[in-house]
């Protein structure tokens, strides 16, 4: 009897798998900003490296954004895009955080592949790669070229996986620190956050508390600077005058409507003053000292609510975050 071979080939389950984590896993887009050709290269060769370019990008799981596009996001910059800031517009108008860019150079034969990644938000050179293809014809170099686009988006994919790196530095040194209101350690230090927004909060004795908002980014060293403003000597929180306040607003407010209420009512009613039909000699007269208390209560109270909301509203604060090469 035959024997049956159940062993299951091993390259078709890495590609199943390969396929749906890239299915599985959120878009990231990319545009190739920048690709020059020298020596030796016909016009069918560069159009062909072109497309193989996208294509190798494209099976790393990335959305490779189309020229059109790219085009009418830089006009007659889509060309020439070949510094940070250019890279900066570029990523901010297109939504785009990696462009590529690069030269292919080639001389009987021969190619020389170099390939670069930018990262848009940092202005920075990312990554590298080259490759090399000594004796080629058009559909070797195509594969080296699929090879150092796939390397770069590998790279790609590791820095969205990287942590958000911030390095937090305050004036005066030693702050106690805390981040989304869970202390963290004093300052200056660094930390790893997972993307997203967060609150950097800075306390130190002497000085007022300040809190700041920042935008964490994958694979970014972000440096959040923050100056204490020093405390006037026995200064008091700022709520502790907003509660103040509004106590004295409200009691103000309280005897105010008393005295509206006892506007005008008889008094001096001792028998033998009243006048005939039995009426009061004296009116009360409290309208003065009703609309003046009734004035110091709502000014009290809405000082007190300001102060309140502006205590409340301080954490809001958003910081001037620098990031390497900004």
């Amino acid at each position: 009897m035959a024997s049956v071979n159940t062993r299951t080939p091993l390259l078709p389950v890495l590609a199943v798998a390969l396929w749906a984590g890239a299915a599985t896993a959120e878009p990231l887009s990319v545009t190739v900003i920048d690709l020059k050709f020298g020596g030796e290269t016909t016009e069918g060769v560069r159009q062909a490296l072109s497309q193989k370019l996208r294509t190798g990008l494209g099976a790393t799981g990335m959305e490779v954004v189309p020229d059109a596009r790219l085009r009418q996001a830089l006009g007659r910059k889509a060309g020439h895009c070949v510094a940070a800031p250019c890279w900066r517009l570029a990523a901010g108008k297109l939504g785009c955080r990696f462009l590529v860019g690069g030269t292919v150079v080639g001389q009987d034969r021969n190619y020389t592949i170099e390939l670069y990644l930018a990262d848009g938000y940092t202005g920075k050179v990312a990554a590298r790669v080259q490759q090399r293809c000594d004796i080629c014809g058009l559909q070797a170099v195509g594969e080296k070229m699929e090879l150092a686009a796939s390397a770069l988006g590998a790279k790609v994919q590791g820095l969205r996986k990287t942590p958000a790196q911030v390095a937090v530095q305050t004036a005066p040194a030693g702050a106690r620190v805390l981040v989304d209101g869970d202390p963290v350690g004093t300052s200056p230090l660094r930390l790893d956050l997972p993307a997203g927004s967060h609150r950097i909060t800075v306390e130190a004795e002497g000085f007022l508390g300040a809190t700041r908002t920042i935008t964490a980014v994958a694979g970014v060293e972000e440096r959040v600077e923050i100056k204490l403003i020093r405390a006037a000597p026995g200064a008091a929180p700022r709520r502790v005058y907003g509660w103040g306040l509004l106590g004295v607003g409200v009691a103000s407010l309280a005897v105010a409507a008393v005295l509206f209420a006892v506007d005008g009512g008889q008094t001096g009613c001792g028998g033998e003053d009243r006048v005939p039909g039995g009426q009061c000699p004296e009116l009360r007269e409290t309208t003065v000292g009703a609309w003046t208390t009734a004035t110091l209560g709502v000014g009290a109270t809405a000082f007190g609510v300001y102060l309140l909301l502006k205590e409340r509203r301080q954490p809001r604060e958003t910081a001037l975050v620098s990031r390497p090469g900004t």
